[in-house]
């Protein structure tokens, strides 16, 4: 990263090294427009507590030291429910959560976040009415 303003620190690079585990039960009757069914997905991304392993005192430490390293864990929930009611009006309950965290309060905040709106529409059409 080279003058990028509005970030933890404009210049410099920074590392992010992580494992993510996840575990899922997927139940529903078909994967595109499920009519019945459950879904749970839970997930554990991490990366190993660099601050805890090294002796650099993130108190007084430049940015370059603070952020080379990427510290975090974040934990995901997913959950959704599927019920047919009457032909095709299917009821589907859902819900999701997420937390984000740190191993030491003196390293600062993770430059990892939460992405929000999975749902991109990549085909806009737009029509022009004439009359």
């Amino acid at each position: 990263m080279n003058n990028y303003p509005g970030y933890l620190f404009s210049t410099g690079t920074s590392y992010n090294l992580n494992l993510t585990q996840e575990l899922s039960r997927d139940s529903r009757n078909h994967q595109i427009f499920p009519t019945e069914g459950s879904f749970f997905r839970f997930t554990i991304q991490a990366t190993p507590p660099y601050s805890l392993l090294n002796n650099i005192n993130y108190a007084t430490a430049s940015d370059k030291q603070r952020y080379k390293f990427t510290e975090y864990h974040k934990w995901k929930f997913e959950s959704q429910w599927f019920q047919r009611l009457a032909g095709k009006f299917v009821v589907m309950a859902q819900a999701q959560f997420g937390f984000l965290g740190t191993y030491n309060s003196a390293v600062g905040e993770s430059a990892e976040r939460f992405k929000l709106g999975v749902m991109v529409c990549r085909d806009l059409i737009s029509y022009k009415v004439q009359k």
